[in-house]
C-alpha cells in the first residue's frame, strides 16, 4: 500500500510523461528524490515530481534561448561581414583599375616623350620635345588603349626635357553599388623624359 503523501513509479511516470524504466533510473541516481520501500518498491512524492518537471522545463528552454541569442548575434554580424567582404572585393577591383589607369598615363607620357624635335637635334645635338607632336601622341596612345569616355585627359605638359600627363578616371565598384556608390573618381599623373640618339660612348 502506497502512503498518501507518496506516489508509485507508474504514477510518477504518468505525471512526467516519461517511461517507467527512465523514472526508475532517475530515482536510482538521485536525480528524482525518492526512497525504496520493501513492499511497494520505489516511491517519490508529488512535490518532488513537480520540482523535477519545472527543472526539466528550464533545462529544455535554455538551448532555445541560446539558439535565439546566437541567431540575433549572427543577424547583427551579417552586415559587418558583408561590409568587410565588399571592402576587400571593391578595394582590390579598384586597385587593379587604378594600376591600369596609372600605367596608361605613364605609357601616354612615354609615347609623347618620343616626340623629339629632330630638326633641332640634327642642328644642335640637343634633345628637346615638339610640344604639339607630344600632345598628339598622348591622345593617340590613350585612344589605342581603349579606356573610353571614363578616361579624361585634363592637361598635357611638355617642356624641353619632360612630358607630364594629368588624367582623371573612374574606378567602378561592385558591392558599393548597394550603398549608392557606383564609382569613385581619381586623378593621377604620368611622366616621362625623352631619350634620343647616342648620349655616351658605347651606346
Amino acid at each position: 500500500m502506497v502512503p498518501d503523501d507518496e506516489i508509485s513509479v507508474p504514477k510518477a511516470a504518468q505525471m512526467l510523461d516519461l517511461t517507467i524504466p527512465y523514472v526508475l533510473q532517475l530515482l536510482r541516481d538521485g536525480t528524482l528524490p525518492g526512497r525504496r520501500d520493501k513492499r511497494c518498491g520505489w516511491l517519490t512524492t508529488p512535490g518532488a515530481v513537480q520540482r523535477y518537471r519545472a527543472q526539466r522545463a528550464r533545462s529544455d528552454a535554455a538551448p532555445a534561448r541560446e539558439a535565439g541569442q546566437t541567431l540575433v548575434f549572427l543577424l547583427l554580424l551579417l552586415p559587418v561581414f558583408f561590409a568587410f567582404v565588399g571592402f576587400v572585393v571593391d578595394g582590390g577591383y579598384m586597385f587593379l583599375q587604378y594600376r591600369r589607369a596609372y600605367a596608361t598615363a605613364n605609357g601616354a607620357a612615354q609615347a609623347a616623350a618620343q616626340a623629339v624635335d629632330r630638326q633641332h637635334f640634327i642642328q644642335t645635338n640637343e634633345v628637346i620635345l615638339n610640344p604639339a607632336n607630344a600632345r598628339t601622341q598622348v591622345y593617340h596612345y590613350v585612344e589605342l588603349n581603349g579606356h573610353g569616355s571614363d578616361f579624361q585627359i585634363l592637361y598635357i605638359g611638355a617642356s624641353q626635357d619632360t612630358v607630364y600627363v594629368d588624367v582623371r578616371t573612374r574606378l567602378d565598384t561592385i558591392f558599393m553599388k548597394l550603398a549608392g556608390i557606383d564609382y569613385v573618381t581619381v586623378a593621377l599623373r604620368g611622366t616621362a623624359r625623352p631619350a634620343y640618339g647616342i648620349r655616351q660612348e658605347g651606346e
